[in-house]
């Protein structure tokens, strides 16, 4: 059976090489009444960085919004447990990457789902501490990009392995995570499984601190773009549920630019919509995961820290697709490891 991650695959790529269709369902002025969900639900803004977990920032914020969970919930943590899946690991040997990065969010939200969030504390999503060694235990403490940082602790794991690094004395620094001490650091890099370092790393950062959430998704409509896009994108934001949406990412910097490549695939929240009668266009307010800096944005969009208001016709011409929760079930308050056994008990009734 071909899994859904790798139809949408083939297809983006298979979409990439042609030209992209200009031709979709206006939405009329009547149906595009202001909606703005940052109102109904406020989510922080984060900054993804040098690191492409652009899904798992979007799902994140999407997975708190719907559920109305009081904290942030952890990007990393999400992105880290869809890396499991053999497809990310497939394609990262493929692009000769040292930790996989492309993802989908329809997959990553079902996988999260299922176990529980970690909170956005446990395991940032945007920095790590880095603590440089003194031979005393102590040293200077800065804030390192999260892509920085990973390669930081693959390169320990490596020199471990190689020999150069022979005790925890010979480490030029370590990585501190609330509540993860450093002998705990220092075990991971000196006696976990090499390949699996971040596996480790996340479950002791976050296993303990675990929540389940109070409804567990039974749904994700994902729907390839099409002339009916923006019909059925507003009914999701009638209802007062944001969505995700993938597009090129050039068109943000250059409204003209349309590049068709694979390496610009963005996912962001799609939070709301608004008319705008200069240009007798609707446009709709997605909330990018670049933080609150506005100057790389073209001016013709309209960028509010971070949240950016474009039109319509220039998403369409940029989008691949959109997701979109579309059912879900309430739990009972449990352990997530209770949480996993139901979804499981579940999941085996259906398929008999």
């Amino acid at each position: 059976m071909i899994r859904p991650q790798f139809l949408y695959f083939a297809l983006v790529l298979f979409f990439s090489t042609m030209n992209h269709a200009y031709s979709f369902y206006v939405t009329q002025e009547s149906n595009c009444t202001l909606i703005d969900l940052r109102n109904d639900f406020p989510l922080k803004m984060r900054n993804q960085g040098n690191i492409s977990w652009c899904y798992a920032h979007a799902a994140a914020d999407y997975l708190q919004f719907f559920s109305r969970v009081p904290v942030q919930i952890s990007a990393s943590d999400i992105a880290l447990n869809y890396n499991h899946r053999k497809w990310p690991r497939l394609l990262n040997w493929l692009r000769g990457g040292l930790v996989p990065e492309t993802g989908f969010i329809r997959g990553a939200m079902y996988d999260i789902s299922s176990i529980g969030y970690c909170p956005e504390e446990y395991l940032p999503s945007e920095t790590w501490t880095k603590l440089t060694m003194t031979g005393e235990g102590k040293g200077e403490a800065i804030q390192v990009p999260l892509g920085t940082a990973i390669q930081d602790i693959l390169s320990l794991k490596q020199n471990a392995l190689n020999g150069i690094y022979l005790t925890p004395a010979d480490l030029p620094f370590v990585y501190e995570f609330k509540e993860v001490s450093h002998e705990q650091f220092y075990e991971i890099i000196f006696k976990s499984v090499n390949g699996f370092v971040l596996d480790e790393l996340r479950s002791l950062a976050c296993d303990s601190h675990r929540m389940p959430f109070p409804k567990t998704i039974t749904g994700i409509e994902m729907n390839f773009r099409g002339k009916n896009a923006f019909n059925r994108i507003n009914r999701v934001l009638d209802q007062k549920s944001p969505l995700t949406v993938d597009f090129f990412y050039g068109f943000l910097e250059n409204i003209d630019q349309y590049k068709v490549s694979f390496s610009e695939l963005h996912t962001t929240l799609l939070m709301g919509r608004r008319y705008n009668s200069s240009n007798q266009e609707c446009q709709y307010l997605i909330k990018n995961s670049y933080g609150t800096d506005c100057s790389s944005y073209d001016p013709r969009h309209q960028c509010e820290g971070g949240y950016i208001w474009v039109s319509e016709s220039s998403l369409y011409r940029a989008m691949t697709s959109y997701d979109y929760i579309s059912s879900s079930e309430k739990l009972i308050t449990g352990t997530a490891e209770q949480i996993q056994d139901d979804v499981d008990y579940q999941s085996n009734s259906s398929a008999h």
